[in-house]
């Protein structure tokens, strides 16, 4: 039963299939089927070591979500009114990143987590940020996630370094809860961690790997 529409007024005609598939041959519609179900979407630069990437593409703005790692380095870190000099293991880090108009870029979130590899890949197992202010699932709590932020590739400096230069409080914090250390004051950590470095006994396991925590993305 076809439904024909003329000048504002609806009609039906019943056709059998040899008429109906004649009908389809000069249709629009035959034509898009055709056509290869792609579409291209332009992602800005990326951040140096950028493992995974997902484009999410409107007429209003464009979001990426980008995991990419940090190697091991040194880095101060401030608690009350002391600074630690605290040697990092290799950070994993994802941020969800927002362009709108041709100026407004902006960070919606920003996860942590840590790797004992020297080299990070997509299939390196994952453990829990062992310091403060990070969740278990690596979303990081922190007010002063930036709301107006430069480029994506600059997002290393402008998210997770911002966030390391932030004086720390004890906030979720703890044995069994961000890690394994014989130390449940925060300070006394800190200070072992100078010393010692951060011992992989001492880390707490995500139990999956870059891959899954860049899919993960999507529920946080």
């Amino acid at each position: 039963m076809l439904e024909i529409i003329e000048n504002g007024i609806h009609h039906y005609k019943t056709v059998g299939y040899h008429e109906l598939l004649n009908i389809l041959d000069r249709s629009i519609v035959v034509e898009q089927l055709k056509k290869p179900d792609v579409s291209i979407v332009s992602s800005p630069p990326l951040p140096e070591r950028s493992l995974l990437v997902d484009t999410l593409q409107t007429q209003h703005w464009l979001r990426c979500i980008v995991t990419a790692w940090l190697p091991r380095m040194e880095y101060p870190l401030i608690f009350g009114e002391k600074t630690f000099l605290i040697p990092f293991p290799a950070l994993v880090y994802q941020v969800t990143y927002e362009i709108t108009g041709k100026e407004s870029r902006k960070i919606h979130h920003l996860r942590l987590a840590v790797s004992t590899d020297d080299i990070v890949t997509h299939q390196s197992q994952l453990y829990r940020y062992p310091f403060s202010n990070v969740y278990p699932s690596g979303q990081v709590c922190w007010n002063g996630l930036p709301s107006r932020v430069g480029e994506l590739h600059q997002m290393a400096p402008q998210s997770v370094f911002a966030f390391l230069a932030t004086p720390n409080n004890h906030d979720l914090y703890g044995v069994g809860r961000s890690h394994n250390a014989p130390h449940t004051e925060y300070e006394d950590f800190l200070s072992a961690v100078v010393q010692e470095g951060v011992r992989p006994e001492w880390l707490i396991p995500m139990n999956m790997d870059v891959q899954t925590f860049h899919q993960k993305s999507k529920s946080h």
